[in-house]
């Protein structure tokens, strides 16, 4: 559980170890009831995360390493990387 009052305190859009935090490893960003703060501060989180993204401090989606392992990554038609 995350304290609320120091999350409150912390929170801006370059802080980006809080902001990951509330991340799932999609990058989604997780519902409130995963992250279990109030209402109020679930909006300001996600307010700041949607700020990172477009300063480009954050990316919009993860790219799973099991996933880039598994699949070999992408290669087009003719076969060139």
């Amino acid at each position: 559980m995350v304290n609320a009052k120091a999350v409150e305190k912390a929170l801006d859009w370059r802080n980006l170890r809080l902001l990951d935090q509330f991340i799932s490893p999609l990058g989604r960003i997780q519902p409130k009831r995963t992250n279990r703060i109030p209402r109020r501060l679930q909006r300001k989180v996600a307010k700041q995360i949607k700020v990172a993204r477009q300063m480009g401090l954050m990316s919009y989606t993860q790219k799973l390493p099991g996933f880039q392992k598994e699949y070999g990554g992408y290669t087009s038609a003719s076969g060139a990387r």
